[in-house]
């Protein structure tokens, strides 16, 4: 009782400590912090005029009066975030002329007013993402001229009413992603000559009038993934020659006949991944010299025209992977594509590609044919010829290889072969002398009933006479430099014939054949190695338990004798101790007769 007594008085101060911590601020250079607090908690600090940045996070605060702020004369920086508040009075952040920035963010907002009854010309950040504000009105941000920087993203908006930007001329970051607009107009954006940041992502946007964006001059981004857009016609506009970043992805986008950019297009990225594209004609892309990423994934590609990218001379990245291409022109890619690094066509229909498609390209770095239906492999030894590609990473795994030239394969910094119709015979082969640089299985973790552990193996199919088989490489790097530590430099003559042999047909990037363990590779099925692998330790726990049941057994025989022997030895004390006492008293008869 008195031990449990004394763990109470030694908990209950810290535990009024963290209450304590929790409820109050801590203050760093007059920022102030409070945390799981309540309104009241906004008027206990000792001296709100010093106060220069104010955080209210995780608090529960529904309403804010009218001049609550009207004494923090300094405030430059607050944010009242995840704190369940429902509405402000109409002048509830009245006194705050040096406020700069303001976070209303992840509260049930649904209006949004100017809150003060003077101008509030020092604010430039204003973030009210995740409320639930449906509608914004003429005089929503009348006191915000001076703002830079407006989140929306996350609420409830359906439409934009023209005129409500017209009160921020210094706009130049604006974001109503997460929405549910459905249109966009020609007066929406009207007289925002200074937004360079407009993210329009995750709505339902169908439809853009062809000059919505005519007046935006100085568009640096723009934002349109995650809508219902099945024409791009506003992309026409004269005014998109400063885009850089354009992302038109996952929408319903069809045809790109209408999108045409200027000579002088500053364009870095566009993403057109996951649309509905079924062809790409050759002047899609006219004016995007300045392009380096180009992504096309997950369409419905079936040609691309010879000369769709011969004007994209600074492309550096091109993404067609997840399409329907069955097969790509000799001259897709021998043009002016020198700055070319990654290309993925993964998981398209191609049969067969030619030798010379790539050849053209001596700064490739990653080249990523996975998926495909590839049975020739002729471009593999072409490319490796071009200077520079041992830096290369290939992937072919996936496709319909039934051997490869390995030698052209070494030329490459890594390649991928993983998941190919290979043939059993000519694939224990090449895995005895492969490089680490070659990978051909993939790693999978085997469940044993015997270790808390999993064991960690390569797998690799092959197909011997249209019998699938499975061969399970087990890493014996360790086994084989402990052997070698042991062997020192010594050889077999058998190793040694070997390597005459094969030193003149072999190139030196080749590693050596492995020649232990010895492991037999006819017929050779994983499955086996395992079932006999249980018999082993089925067998060696079944001895194991005989073994024991012996011990146990030889162990009673020997408590037994133990005790039978104790027990003829005390009888025969007390047999002795008897015949002594009856000796006694027969003495004593006598004597007393």
């Amino acid at each position: 009782m008195s031990f449990r007594f004394s763990f109470i008085l030694i908990q209950l101060p810290f535990m009024l400590m963290v209450r304590v911590y929790r409820l109050h601020a801590y203050e760093q250079d007059k920022i102030y912090t409070l945390r799981n607090c309540r309104k009241e908690n906004l008027l206990q600090f000792p001296d709100v005029t010093i106060i220069t940045e104010l955080r209210v996070q995780n608090c529960f605060i529904p309403m804010l009066d009218n001049e609550l702020f009207v004494n923090f004369n300094n405030l430059i920086h607050l944010e009242i975030s995840n704190s369940h508040l429902a509405a402000l009075d109409e002048y509830a952040l009245h006194g705050l002329t040096h406020l700069r920035s303001l976070s209303l963010a992840h509260n049930n907002l649904s209006e949004v007013k100017s809150w003060s009854n003077e101008q509030m010309s020092s604010l430039s950040h204003l973030d009210l993402s995740g409320n639930a504000v449906r509608s914004l009105t003429l005089n929503s941000f009348s006191r915000y001229r001076s703002l830079q920087y407006l989140n929306m993203a996350a609420n409830l908006l359906v439409d934009v009413e023209t005129g409500i930007f017209d009160w921020m001329p210094r706009l130049r970051h604006l974001n109503l992603a997460e929405n549910r607009l459905v249109a966009i107009e020609k007066s929406d954006f009207y007289g925002m000559s200074r937004l360079t940041h407009l993210l329009l992502q995750e709505n339902a946007i169908e439809f853009i009038e062809s000059e919505a964006f005519i007046a935006n001059t100085h568009m640096r981004v723009l934002r349109l993934d995650g809508n219902q857009l099945r024409q791009v016609g506003f992309l026409q506009n004269r005014n998109f020659n400063r885009l850089l970043h354009l992302n038109l992805s996952h929408n319903a986008i069809e045809t790109l006949d209408e999108m045409q950019f200027l000579n002088d297009s500053d364009l870095n990225q566009l993403d057109l991944s996951y649309n509905r594209l079924m062809q790409i004609n050759e002047e899609s892309f006219n004016g995007l010299q300045n392009l380096e990423l180009l992504n096309i994934g997950n369409n419905f590609l079936q040609r691309i025209h010879v000369k769709t990218l011969q004007m994209l001379i600074s492309l550096e990245s091109l993404q067609l992977n997840n399409n329907n291409l069955t097969q790509l022109h000799v001259g897709t890619f021998n043009v002016d594509l020198r700055s070319l690094r990654n290309i993925n066509l993964s998981h398209n229909q191609l049969s067969s590609i030619d030798a010379t498609l790539f050849s053209n390209m001596p700064n490739l770095r990653s080249l990523d044919l996975s998926g495909n239906r590839l049975q020739q492999n002729e471009f593999i030894v072409s490319l490796a010829n071009i200077m520079k590609h041992n830096s290369l990473t290939l992937n072919l795994s996936g496709n319909q290889f039934r051997s490869l030239n390995m030698t052209a394969a070494t030329a490459y910094e890594q390649v991928e072969l993983s998941d190919n119709l290979w043939s059993c015979k000519w694939l224990i082969e090449e895995m005895l002398r492969k490089p680490k640089s070659i990978n051909f299985g993939q790693s999978l973790e085997v469940h044993t009933t015997w270790s808390v552990e999993m064991l960690k193996v390569n797998s690799i199919g092959c197909y011997d006479e249209n019998i699938k088989r499975s061969i399970i490489i087990l890493d014996v790097s360790e086994a084989q430099q402990d052997r070698s530590g042991k062997l020192g430099k010594c050889e077999t003559s058998k190793a040694n014939q070997l390597r005459k042999h094969e030193g003149s047909s072999e190139e030196s990037t080749a590693a050596p054949p492995l020649v232990w363990p010895t492991i037999k590779t006819d017929k050779f099925d994983s499955r086996s190695v395992v079932i006999w692998m249980l018999i082993a330790i089925t067998l060696a726990f079944s001895a194991l338990r005989v073994a024991r049941k012996l011990v146990d057994r030889k162990e009673q025989q020997i408590k037994l004798q133990r005790l039978i022997a104790k027990y003829k030895s005390q009888k025969e004390v007390q047999k002795h101790s008897y015949s002594e006492e009856m000796e006694t008293l027969h003495k004593d008869e006598k004597t007393t007769d």
